[in-house]
Formats: C-alpha cells, sequence, structure tokens
C-alpha cells in the first residue's frame, strides 16, 4: 500500500506547466528517497520565454518614456520624419500631411510589438487579454498626459483608437503563433505561464 508521502510525491511530480518543454524540468533531491519516480519536479520557464519578459519590461519601459517625454517638439519632429519616409517609399501616392501620416503609424506600429511580447511571454493567458490590457494602457498613457499639463503633450481619443488598435494586432500575431495552437490546460491558471 502506498503511503502518504509516496501519494504527495507523485502529484508533486505530475506535469502543470505547458510552457515548460521537458528539457526545462530539473529535478530535486529528495533525501528521503532515491526512487527516480518519487523525485518532485519544478518547472522553468523556457529561456524563450525569460527573454520575452525581459523585453517585454525593456519595451514597456520605452512606451513610458516615449508618453512622458515634456518634449513635443522631439515627438513631433520624430512623427513628421516617419510620414515624409512612408510618403517617399509610398512614391508620393499620398499627399497626406507627413506628421499626420506619421502620427498614425506610429501610434499603431508602437504598440504591436508591447501584445506580441506579452503573448509570447505569458502563452497561458488568453491572447484577447492582451489586446484589453494595451487598450488600458493607452488610456492610462494619454490619461497621465492630459492630467499633467507640464509635459506640454497634446492626448487626444484617436490616440487611443490607434493605439488600441496595435495592441490587438499585437494580440491577433500572438494568437496566430504555433505555441497557442494547443489545448488549454485543464485546471490550470492562466495567470502563472
Amino acid at each position: 500500500m502506498p503511503s502518504l508521502h509516496d501519494d504527495a510525491q507523485r502529484h508533486l511530480s505530475s506535469p502543470s506547466d505547458p510552457d515548460a518543454s521537458s528539457d526545462d524540468v530539473e529535478a530535486e533531491t529528495d533525501p528521503i528517497s532515491s526512487k527516480p519516480e518519487d523525485v518532485p519536479r519544478t518547472r522553468r520557464p523556457s529561456s524563450r520565454t525569460v527573454v520575452a519578459r525581459t523585453f517585454v519590461l525593456v519595451y514597456a519601459a520605452a512606451i513610458a518614456t516615449a508618453v512622458l517625454i515634456p518634449s513635443p517638439r522631439a515627438i513631433g519632429t520624430f512623427k513628421y520624419n516617419i510620414g515624409m519616409l512612408l510618403r517617399r517609399l509610398a512614391a508620393r501616392a499620398s499627399q497626406s500631411d507627413p506628421t499626420q501620416l506619421g502620427d498614425v503609424v506610429t501610434n499603431v506600429a508602437a504598440f504591436i510589438p508591447l501584445t506580441l511580447l506579452f503573448g509570447i511571454a505569458w502563452r497561458r493567458v488568453p491572447v484577447w487579454v492582451w489586446g484589453i490590457i494595451g487598450t488600458v494602457i493607452s488610456v492610462c498613457a494619454e490619461t497621465a498626459q492630459y492630467l499633467v499639463p507640464e509635459l506640454s503633450r497634446r492626448p487626444d481619443i484617436w490616440n487611443v483608437v490607434e493605439n488600441s488598435l496595435g495592441a490587438w494586432f499585437g494580440a491577433l500575431i500572438a494568437a496566430a503563433l504555433p505555441s497557442h495552437r494547443r489545448p488549454a490546460s485543464s485546471g490550470q491558471s492562466d495567470w502563472q505561464g
């Protein structure tokens, strides 16, 4: 008859993290038992997950910096240069104002990597959650610009729309990745990934 200790050890050694590959499993030594099946396993995130989580932090810091730069002229110049580049690439097919064109493109493009990285870093979280979080981050960014007039920034509802569109594009790209095309684990919290 198996002991209570044996049952607990078997429960602890059962796989529970779909983000960890078999290479990521590291066995801990058990001073009580020397049987290999009784040794509990701990899961470590894959190196890809660790790298993605690091990039999430770096990219989120970059977005926060861009939102809180108290120099609207530097931001405007950057967006104008992007708009001019896009007009040149389109062989002047578009006669849009370069600043407006650059504004729209940079607002959409800025949030694509953020939610894409979130989706890669925490694969067990449904990607629609990242789309919502990207939208909330955009609302918070524009609200911060509104509430801190010393930044001399121009908060705009269209920036929220464009950032949110980028966030949802990033989430959709994350959903299309092969790592998201697997059955969800039963009974496991998606927030642990």
